[in-house]
């Protein structure tokens, strides 16, 4: 499972690279194998390719040397008895593992901190999400992390899809209504 610490990995690497692809009217409604989303076109994100799986995508912007990520993909359950569990327990796991892992991978080798950690639910449009919002301090940067959880049935699922958005919070701008305006364009197929 990608974890949050790969995230402020990754941002570091984007965030010092070459520019991605602009997203513009031509190219900003993207289709994966299993989910399709429209990311605000002409707002000055761009995608960055290369990732390791055909539904994972990662767009970013920096204005003013302030640097914001949204990734999304998909996220397989193999556990053939956590197929049968509840979406909701389905997410306190997920959200669970997340926040273990990020303390044992990166709070006690120093990396990050986390600050303070919420889970909630919210509704975007046709989608329930399952959320974790933390503010995690890295090298005296303070970011606000977000994680969307959203599983495309009640029960009996073996896919589910994964947002992310991060975004420091000194910034003078948030953008995180077009991460959600994002999550309401979400239509999910090919299940199983």
């Amino acid at each position: 499972m990608l974890r949050y610490f790969f995230l402020l990995f990754f941002v570091s690497l984007v965030g010092c690279s070459a520019p991605g692809i602009e997203i513009t009217d031509n190219n900003n409604h993207i289709k994966t194998p299993y989910y399709s989303i429209t990311v605000p076109a002409n707002s000055g994100w761009q995608q960055h390719n290369g990732g390791w799986s055909p539904d994972l995508l990662t767009v970013s912007k920096t204005i003013s040397n302030n640097f914001y990520l949204m990734r999304f993909r998909t996220n397989w359950i193999e556990d053939e008895d956590r197929q049968s569990w509840t979406a909701e327990r389905l997410a306190d796991a997920y959200r669970a593992d997340e926040r273990a892992d990020m303390i044992k991978k990166a709070v006690m080798r120093g990396q990050f901190k986390i600050n303070s950690a919420v889970i909630g639910e919210e509704r975007i449009g046709y989608n329930k999400f399952y959320t974790m919002n933390q503010i995690i301090t890295s090298k005296g940067i303070k970011q606000n992390s977000f994680l969307y959880l959203c599983f495309p049935k009640a029960n009996g699922f073996s896919r589910f899809f994964i947002a992310y958005y991060i975004e420091e919070i000194d910034a003078a701008k948030s953008f995180k209504h077009e991460f959600l305006k994002t999550l309401y364009t979400l239509k999910m197929g090919n299940q199983h």
